[in-house]
């Protein structure tokens, strides 16, 4: 796993993300009263962000002046957790993945993620 396989495939979240009805909805649920959020991933030197709102979602590259939820590891780290394959305590557990900000975020974004690939 690269950075650039990270890049691709919050890239593929974000077009899936604005298409499927389900992952709008989870989105607009969301953000609630807030006008948006702000995830960003920092990866082998690479940093990217999903700006998410309640009438689109936008893939960005480099740093957010101030993210809701930052997640830091190298990009296997990323993928094993946001595809399914560990567990995103045990990869916080093991210092592989760091989140920092408004934690809680997390969970949102690994539903809107698992919507997406699911095809629901």
């Amino acid at each position: 796993m690269t950075a650039s396989d990270v890049k691709k495939f919050l890239q593929m979240i974000v077009m899936k993300a604005n298409v499927s009805p389900d992952a709008k909805k989870i989105v607009e649920e969301w953000c609630g009263h807030y006008p948006g959020k702000i995830i960003q991933v920092e990866t082998e030197g690479e940093v990217y962000h999903v700006i998410l709102t309640k009438k689109k979602v936008k893939f960005a590259e480099g740093e957010y002046p101030s993210p809701d939820l930052i997640f830091k590891g190298d990009s296997k780290a990323f993928m094993d957790v946001f595809t399914g394959k560990k567990l995103m305590k045990d990869a916080m557990n093991s210092w592989e993945l760091v989140v920092m900000g408004a934690a809680h975020e997390a969970l949102p974004m690994a539903r809107l993620i698992t919507t997406v690939l699911m095809g629901v």
